[in-house]
Order: structure tokens, then sequence, then C-alpha cells
């Protein structure tokens, strides 16, 4: 469009916005109070695309955002080429409790570990090298405490991953991603309601 039309529209609808009332206003919060003011917080509809060179924390300040936007009951929707949906599930667990990350990527390596120390215990009882099970026994009874353990850090931290699981925040995680595909994900996820 020429400018003339442009500027005109503009205008118009600067001179709208002064007769709405506050609530009106769709302002999106991030919640850190210096980049409100910088940003003088986002708009309804906005694309926010973060860029910068490996390593400086692009995934983290876009999940710290979303996570205090979210918290708040507003619908955003996350595309990331980086991380999967289950590790960044993974992140937002861990800003919202007490499990350590390290504790999550872990999850399953030590219990893993000793059911196969467990299975070669088995096969010494059997061909007869090792004719004492308590081997065996004591290796059971580690898994059972192992299974425990993870249970209660489950137990624990269950109001954390239920409130997560109720939030309004989509993840879309595919490895490649169009402009295309962004506008129909959007067009998609807002039928039932607008995205924030």
């Amino acid at each position: 469009e020429d400018m003339l039309t442009i500027m005109t529209e503009h205008y118009a609808s600067l001179a709208e916005s002064l007769q709405w009332n506050d609530t009106d206003i769709k302002r999106i919060k991030t919640w850190f109070k210096d980049l409100d003011k910088v940003v003088g917080s986002y708009h309804g509809g906005d694309l926010i695309v973060v860029a910068a060179s490996s390593s400086i924390g692009k995934t983290m300040f876009a999940l710290n955002t979303l996570d205090r936007a979210t918290k708040r009951k507003e619908r955003w929707l996350l595309f990331t080429m980086e991380m999967n949906k289950n590790k960044i599930f993974d992140i937002l667990i861990t800003m919202n409790s007490d499990i350590k990350y390290q504790t999550l990527q872990t999850w399953n390596d030590e219990i893993v570990e000793m059911r196969s120390k467990l299975l070669l215990a088995k096969d010494r009882v059997k061909d007869g090298t090792d004719p004492d099970d308590s081997h065996v026994k004591t290796i059971e009874a580690k898994i059972n405490q192992l299974v425990e353990a993870k249970e209660k850090i489950l137990e624990d931290n269950e109001m954390v991953i239920d409130e997560l699981a109720w939030r309004q925040l989509f993840i879309d995680d595919r490895a490649w991603v169009t402009t295309q595909t962004i506008r129909n994900k959007i067009m998609e996820l807002s039928i039932k309601d607008p995205l924030d």
C-alpha cells in the first residue's frame, strides 16, 4: 500500500486508541521489569524471534519469558528447532520446582545400570558360578530404593507438574520451520482462542 493509505489508517487507529479504556489495550508483559520498560511490553499477536550466536542463553531467556507469561493464563506458542519438547518441559519443571535438571536428564540411568547388573547376577546363579543368590537380593533391594526415591521426587513435585500441564503453552519442536508453517500453526491454534 502507498504511504498515504498506511498513514491515514494508522493515524485513525491512533486516534481511536485514545477512546479505549485500560482493559481494552492488550499488553503482554514479560514480568521482567527492565525488559518491559525497554520494549514497552509485547502486543497481542507479536511474533518474537530470538536470534544470537550459540551458548548466549536464547533458549533460557525465551523459556523464562514463557514461564512467567503462561503462569498468568496467557496462550503462547513456541517454535524451537534446537530442543525437543521433552527437554523444554524438563527445564520448565526445574524452573518451578526443587528438581535439578541433571536429575531429570539421568532419570533412568542408575536403574538401567542396576538392572544390567541384576541380569548378570541372575545368570551367575543359574550357571552355578555364584550359588549364593544374596548378591541378586542386594541388587533388587537397591533397585527398589532407587525406584522409591524417584517416585518420592515425583510425588513431592506433583503440584508443580500438574500446574505446568494445564498451562496454555504450545510447543512445535520440528527440526525445520517455514513462515507458512508458523502461519498455519497460529491459525490452527487460534480457532479456539487467539494466541497472546
